[in-house]
């Protein structure tokens, strides 16, 4: 499968799921500069490097995978689905 078919597939369950979101920045590069570039106050990642650095600035929701499970630290909220994910974005928003 093709990286425009992969973001296809978020763009698509995102609609379907009237999940509201302002930008989507779909990036393989290091994504603090795009964080701080965005003013972006929470972060969905996987990858270890990314997780250890954007969470020392802010939030990041880490979507558990056996590479990443050594990454802790206060601003990761580790989630296992994209239902955990949304819950806990929920949760956050009435904080």
């Amino acid at each position: 499968m093709s990286i425009e078919e992969n973001q296809q597939i978020v763009l698509n369950w995102l609609k379907n799921n009237h999940i509201n979101y302002d930008k989507i920045i779909f990036s393989p590069e290091d994504k603090l500069d795009i964080c701080k570039e965005n003013n972006i106050d929470l972060m969905i990642e996987d990858k270890v490097d990314n997780i250890n650095k954007i969470s020392k600035i802010i939030p990041v929701i880490c979507f558990h995978a056996g590479y990443n499970k050594d990454c802790e630290n206060t601003n990761i909220i580790r989630c296992y689905s994209w239902y955990d994910i949304y819950s806990k974005i929920n949760k956050l928003a009435k904080v």
